[in-house]
């Protein structure tokens, strides 16, 4: 049985820079957010490609108010036919 797996990360975290790099008169950040994708496939007996998306957002100044969200979505097919679809937040 042959199979063939492929992983594809695209789209890097978008972060805060740190502390040490900004200069003395501007403001920390005060958000940070992440996003990503992702693309799963194999092949073999069965064909499966999985693709999910993720994003989240954070609120760093928790003194002032605390907030934080994050959204994922996963759909897949195997030969045609849906096998994965779920979205959560």
């Amino acid at each position: 049985m042959k199979k063939i797996g492929a992983g594809l990360l695209a789209l890097a975290m978008l972060s805060a820079a740190p502390a040490a790099a900004q200069e003395a008169d501007e403001e920390p950040a005060s958000w940070t957010a992440e996003a990503g994708l992702t693309l799963q496939a194999s092949g073999g007996n069965e064909d499966l490609a999985v693709f999910t998306a993720t994003a989240a957002i954070t609120h760093l100044e928790a003194d002032v108010y605390e907030l934080a969200g994050d959204a994922r979505f996963r759909y897949g097919e195997s030969e045609g036919q849906r096998v994965a679809e779920n979205l959560s937040g």
